[in-house]
């Protein structure tokens, strides 16, 4: 039985798992897309059975509908093995919760076209931030499948940062740096306790002004990792409800990648079963023995005085087997910090980010 089936394509603000909080806990400079690796875990959420679905359903706690205008895009798709023949239910569900499109090419004979194909369309849908979600290593000979997304996010401030107030200062991360500190003054939503501060930056997009960013600073004293080794979902949820503060707040420029394997990850988290020779995908097709052998992500963020824009495409593998008085508060971001952009309705995470260093 399928636990875990859409009746629209939507992201949950809920995880049931910490996997968001497991990929930020990565050493170094990080970019991650929740949204993005959860569609995909879905994609293949509804092609799975039993203890397979179970461990799937219970990494991505659900979803519920609810879709995001203006400033926010995702897309699906397929790339199928030209010989390999899917479930007609299968490709149904794909076409109907996701509007996804099957792809078919000579994926088993490691055709470069396939990669050609994979990495076109995650250039054209994230509006050539990602050129290479895969490498050729990444498809093997006995690939028959490969799903999926693509998201894009590019918001003006609501409160833009004024170019002329951008001033060089120190970045103090694994190593100090020189970077372009912007800098403004204004009220926020904004909190602090005796280990972080957090303040939250909303975006003005077209149709839809729900987005925002979230900064978590560790207080100085502390590090990144003191504070997200105690960090959960549920946390950051509770923190995200504050009030408004006069805040002083210096924020560097700043432009990152990351592209990394999920798979240690989730497999952490509890999915074990989908890469293992006990995987049930049958649902995708019932006579051949299926199991999942990557979830690779892609990701790209970059902050300036305008705004944001952040972009992910994610791939996961199919294989055949054989009250206080008001203050002034001052929140300078010249050192590693937490970065989240989500919209405010629902809490969904769209992205997450750990920066550890600049240059």
């Amino acid at each position: 039985m399928i636990k875990f089936l859409l009746t629209m394509l939507v992201c949950s603000s809920v995880w049931a798992a910490e996997l968001p909080i497991e990929v930020l806990k990565q050493e170094g400079n990080v970019v991650f897309s929740p949204y993005s690796a959860k569609v995909v875990l879905s994609m293949a959420a509804i092609g799975s059975k039993g203890a397979t679905n179970d461990e799937i359903a219970a990494i991505l706690g659900g979803f519920r509908i609810e879709n995001f205008y203006g400033g926010f895009e995702s897309a699906q798709a397929v790339i199928i093995d030209k010989d390999f023949r899917c479930s007609k239910l299968y490709q149904q569900r794909i076409k109907t919760y996701f509007g996804g499109k099957f792809f078919p090419c000579n994926l088993r004979d490691n055709d470069p076209a396939c990669l050609a194909l994979v990495n076109g369309w995650a250039a054209s849908k994230t509006h050539n931030l990602i050129p290479t979600l895969l490498e050729p290593q990444d498809i093997d000979p006995n690939t028959v499948m490969l799903l999926l997304n693509a998201a894009y996010f590019k918001g003006k401030w609501a409160s833009p940062f004024s170019p002329t107030s951008t001033k060089k200062a120190p970045f103090h991360g694994t190593t100090t740096s020189e970077v372009d500190m912007m800098q403004q003054e204004g009220y926020f939503s904004y909190s602090e306790d005796n280990a972080f501060s957090i303040i939250e930056l909303p975006y003005r997009t077209s149709h839809h002004d729900n987005f925002a960013t979230a900064i978590i600073l560790p207080k100085e004293g502390k590090t990144l990792s003191e504070v997200t080794s105690s960090l959960t979902m549920e946390k950051i949820r509770k923190w995200l409800k504050m009030e408004r503060h006069y805040v002083e707040l210096l924020l560097p420029r700043f432009t990152l990648e990351y592209r990394a394997d999920l798979r240690p990850i989730l497999e952490k988290c509890g999915m074990k079963t989908a890469f293992s020779t006990a995987a049930d995908f049958s649902e995708i097709c019932p006579n051949k023995p299926l199991s999942m052998s990557k979830v690779i992500q892609a990701a790209h963020i970059r902050v300036n005085e305008a705004g944001t824009e952040a972009s992910a495409a994610t791939a996961a593998s199919i294989t055949m087997r054989s009250g206080p008085p008001e203050q002034k508060y001052t929140m300078r971001c010249d050192r590693p910090f937490l970065f989240l952009i989500y919209e405010k309705n629902t809490g969904a995470m769209l992205f997450m980010c750990r920066v550890s260093s600049l240059s």
